[in-house]
């Protein structure tokens, strides 16, 4: 019988792999900790046996990524099949994985525990049984990390009260604490968002994740925007969660994206970070061709500067509004107007939300896929009445 050995902090959603992997014929083992399940790869009892490692790469005491490249450092398992899960938008992390020697990387957010084992199956019979199979020297486990099973609802309170919390704090260590705990209840958000079938949450989730790990490197952006952008993505999650989604994430086929800034810089800015959510755009220096591809076309967002030559953003945001297909079209500012008379102005003129530059890549990506995803949903409500 073919076994995997599963190392995934969350024990809900290890569970779950288990149970699915267990009806494919699999013998499986889970361990809920990174340095519980290093030891237990070399363990004579399991090693001996061990067809292929499913790895989460967040995990405590012993990160995934470590965990990878330290087996592949040994001979004995250079050539065992290990299928990383990991979060998309966290694309570096991703390669480091490919580049230490993953057999294959999963999306958390968007590949189902079915779908998992599936492509894990059609892997594994592409490749072959493993070929590494040796008793190496043995390690004595620790025992299993005890704790109260979280929920969604749960973790997602936990979140909020993180939020506020670093708006009440200027201490620098306090809020790099609370960010890291951020990180973790969102890991798990997208964890069990995915295993319960709940597409948009997990993709908002994993989104969020990726905006706060931009953050804990560099604190200094922490400030009443970037906390009131957390805010609105913990929101977001907490209500899709409400009523669980079956379709498909947010496709970047799926959308006509727009991106008007008479800045070279800027633009490429504005392009990079929709481009790191999975979002293809189209991009022009001219008010006035943006202008005219909304008289031309059906636009699913647009994210404009404010200060143009000819045409400013406020501007642009009303014109857009009154052709026939874009009169509730999104429309997001990128600006270095941040007083708040522009603020103002933003709403007034129709704006859904306005981003100061220089801004993190993942914050555009975020507020950009939670007002793809409302637009989806909204569609969604409007076609089934």
């Amino acid at each position: 019988m073919k076994t995997i050995l599963i190392i995934e902090d969350d024990k809900v959603v290890a569970s779950i792999y288990e149970k699915k992997f267990q009806q494919a014929g699999f013998e499986v083992e889970c361990v809920h900790d990174g340095q519980e399940g290093f030891y237990r790869l070399h363990a004579p009892e399991l090693s001996t046996k061990l067809t292929a490692l499913v790895l989460d790469l967040m995990l405590p005491h012993i990160g995934g990524l470590d965990i990878l490249k330290k087996i592949r450092a040994q001979k004995r398992f250079d050539a065992l099949p290990v299928f990383v899960l990991t979060n998309a938008f966290l694309g570096e992390v991703g390669h480091e994985a490919q580049k230490a020697g993953a057999t294959h990387i999963f999306n958390k957010a968007t590949t189902t525990p079915k779908k998992l084992v599936e492509q894990i199956q059609s892997l594994l019979s592409k490749d072959g049984e493993a070929a590494w199979l040796e008793a190496p020297p043995g390690f004595q486990p620790s025992n299993p990390n005890a704790g109260a099973e979280q929920t969604i609802p749960g973790m997602i309170e936990q979140a909020r009260k993180c939020v506020q919390a670093l708006g009440k704090t200027i201490d620098p260590a306090v809020r790099q604490t609370l960010l890291l705990d951020l990180i973790k209840l969102t890991h798990g958000v997208t964890s069990r968002a995915s295993v319960g079938g709940m597409a948009t949450a997990a993709h908002v989730s994993s989104a969020l994740e990726a905006f706060l790990n931009e953050l804990g490197n560099r604190i200094t952006e922490l400030n009443p925007s970037t906390q009131h952008t957390i805010s609105m993505a913990v929101d977001f999650i907490a209500g899709v969660c409400r009523t669980p989604d079956h379709t498909e994430a947010v496709a970047s086929e799926s959308f006509n994206i727009l991106v008007v800034d008479d800045e070279r810089f800027s633009r490429h800015a504005a392009s990079h970070a929709l481009n790191k959510a999975g979002l293809k755009p189209l991009v022009t220096s001219l008010p006035s061709v943006a202008l005219q591809l909304a008289m031309e076309n059906k636009l699913d967002l647009v994210v404009s500067d404010v200060d143009m030559p000819g045409l400013n953003g406020f501007e642009l945001c009303k014109r857009i509004h009154t052709t026939p297909e874009n009169h509730d079209t999104p429309v997001v500012f990128v600006t270095g107007l941040t007083d708040f008379e522009s603020g103002v102005q933003a709403a007034s003129s129709g704006g859904n939300d306005l981003i100061a530059k220089p801004f993190l890549p993942m914050e555009l990506g975020l507020k950009a896929l939670m007002l793809l995803h409302r637009q989806k949903l909204a569609r969604k409500n409007a076609n089934s009445l």
